[in-house]
């Protein structure tokens, strides 16, 4: 029986679209795709969401890598990405609050570096949340089968109880193998409340 719904974040619970965020930035608009492919979609964005790599390391890789004109814009969009980003997506709310209404608990479960702890107020459904596993502060990354193990320990979860909302489908198969139920997110909010009621989590 299903007893906890589990979302992840980035474009399930908010918006992470780095084409978005840096068009709203106080940066050259001709630098943004580079900025974007060089900054954002590198090896070392990811190593943050695993932990594996602090901020000024990340700067003294990467940084140089861009033009030098563009350097003080790349430095900028690094540094207050999530101030531009991650909106909130009000469908899944009003999800969650339906869902803590009908007495199950909610965890969240992402990959994110530790900023995360910067912004995470911002997003009102992380305040129904009655725990939130983040990766970088585990050392851990989806799918690895280690991230979902250290998320059913740390809150003492049975996987059989647990239903992943992701917008990954790696991701959800690794939580399947793992023995937690999933759902892949694909960007449709109706959609996902019939897949929901077909696992009998709604009726």
């Amino acid at each position: 029986m299903i007893r906890n719904i589990v979302f992840d974040m980035g474009n399930v619970i908010a918006r992470y679209e780095p084409n978005v965020f840096l068009a709203r930035m106080p940066i050259h608009k001709e630098y943004i795709e580079t900025i974007r492919q060089t900054v954002f979609a590198s090896v070392e964005w990811l190593m943050q969401d695993a932990g594996a790599l602090e901020d000024d390391e990340f700067v003294r890789r990467v940084i140089p890598r861009l033009p030098e004109e563009m350097r003080e814009d790349g430095l900028f969009a690094y540094e207050n990405w999530y101030v531009y980003g991650m909106d909130p997506i009000v469908e899944i709310e009003e999800l969650a609050r339906e869902l803590k209404g009908l007495g199950y608990k909610l965890y969240a479960l992402t990959n994110a570096s530790t900023h995360f702890r910067d912004y995470y107020e911002r997003i009102p459904v992380f305040g129904l949340m009655d725990g939130i596993f983040v990766s970088a502060e585990h050392k851990v990354y989806k799918p690895d089968h280690r991230m979902y193990e250290a998320f059913f320990e740390t809150f003492a979860l049975k996987p059989e109880e647990c239903l992943f909302i992701d917008d990954s489908a790696p991701n959800i198969c690794g939580a399947v193998l793992c023995g937690m139920d999933g759902v892949v997110y694909k960007d449709d909010p109706e959609l996902l409340r019939e897949e929901l009621k077909a696992k009998g989590v709604l009726s």
